[in-house]
C-alpha cells in the first residue's frame, strides 16, 4: 500500500483526490462521471487528437503501452548509463538475485537484479509527484521526452539502493496564470508505482508519455468530481504544479510540463536529474 501524503479533500478553493492504484482509478474513471455538461474523456469525434479512443485508452492503462515502452528503451540506448555509487546498489543482469517482473514479461534476457556490494539495511524511498496536465498546444515530442526521461530516472535510482514511488498528479486550475493556490485547484493524484512494486515499464510508458493519459484517464478522473464542474467544464482548467499544500521535504514534485526543457531526451534527463540532485539524492550518468 502506498504511503502517499497527499491529503484527500475539498474546500470551497481546492479539490483532491486521491488513488492508491492504477485500479482504484480505473474504476473511478469508467463509473465515478457525474458532470453533467459534455464530457471529453468519451468523446468519439477526437480520437486522434486524445491519443486513441475511450477503450483504448483503459485498455493501455490496464496492460501498458508495449510501443511506447520500446521506443524508450530504443531513445536511452546511446546515452550514457547511470553511475551506480558504491556500497549496496542494483545492476540488471542475465542471472541474479531477484527477478526483475516487467522485464521477464517483455523478453528482456537481462531480466535479473544484481546487487553490487555488502547489504547496507533498508532501501531508501524516493516519491516523485509528476504534473501531469498540460495545453493542447504541447508538442508530443515534449510530453513522450518528459515522460521517457522520468523512467530513465527512476529506472536509475532503482539502480542505485532506492525504491521509487510515482504519483501522476493531473493538476489544473481554474486561473490562467497557472498558479496553484489561485482560482479553483484540482488534483487527481494516481500512484501508478508503488513502493517496492516491480518496474513495469510498459504501463509507465502510458501514464507519462502518452496523450490519452490526460485527455481520457485525467479528463475522466475531473469529470467525476463535481466541485470541479463549474471552473472546469469548457477546458478542464489550466495545467499547473502541485498545490504547495500537498508538497512535502520528503518529496520531489516535479515542475509542470509547460515551459519546461524537453527538448530531447537527453535534455529532459538532464532537467530531472539536476531536480533530483537538489533533493539530496547523488545521480550521475557516464
Amino acid at each position: 500500500m502506498s504511503m502517499l501524503n497527499i491529503r484527500e479533500r475539498t474546500t470551497d478553493k481546492v479539490a483532491v483526490r486521491v488513488y492508491h492504484s492504477v485500479e482504484h482509478a480505473l474504476r473511478v474513471a469508467v463509473d465515478g462521471g457525474v458532470w453533467t455538461s459534455k464530457r471529453s474523456s468519451r468523446s468519439t469525434g477526437d480520437s486522434e487528437w486524445a491519443g486513441g479512443s475511450w477503450t483504448e485508452a483503459l485498455d493501455l492503462a490496464r496492460y501498458g503501452w508495449r510501443e511506447g515502452a520500446k521506443d524508450i528503451r530504443k531513445a536511452f540506448a546511446d546515452l550514457p548509463s547511470p553511475s551506480l555509487s558504491a556500497g549496496n546498489a542494483w545492476r540488471h543482469d542475465y542471472y541474479g538475485e531477484r527477478i526483475d517482473m516487467a522485464r521477464f514479461s517483455y523478453g528482456d534476457d537481462a531480466c535479473f537484479r544484481t546487487r553490487n556490494g555488502a547489504d547496507r539495511g533498508r532501501a531508501k524511498l524516493v516519491r516523485i509527484l509528476v504534473p501531469m496536465a498540460f495545453p493542447c498546444s504541447t508538442g508530443e515530442d515534449a510530453v513522450v521526452n518528459r515522460g521517457a526521461a522520468i523512467i530513465s530516472v527512476v529506472d536509475a535510482l532503482e539502480m542505485t539502493r532506492r525504491t521509487v514511488e510515482v504519483v501522476c498528479c493531473y493538476s489544473s486550475t481554474s486561473n490562467g496564470s497557472r498558479k496553484p493556490d489561485q482560482g479553483f485547484h484540482m488534483n487527481h493524484a494516481v500512484v501508478v508505482k508503488q513502493a517496492g512494486q516491480p518496474f513495469d515499464i510498459e504501463r509507465m510508458a502510458f501514464f507519462l508519455s502518452h496523450r490519452a493519459s490526460l485527455r481520457r484517464i485525467g479528463f475522466a478522473l475531473m469529470e467525476s468530481c463535481k466541485e470541479g464542474e463549474p471552473s472546469h467544464k469548457n477546458n478542464y482548467g489550466y495545467g499547473c504544479n502541485i498545490h504547495p499544500d500537498d508538497e512535502s521535504p520528503t518529496a520531489i514534485a516535479l515542475p509542470e510540463l509547460y515551459g519546461g526543457k524537453w527538448n530531447s531526451p537527453a535534455e529532459a534527463r538532464e532537467t530531472l536529474a539536476s531536480i533530483v540532485r537538489a533533493k539530496g539524492h547523488a545521480l550521475s550518468f557516464r
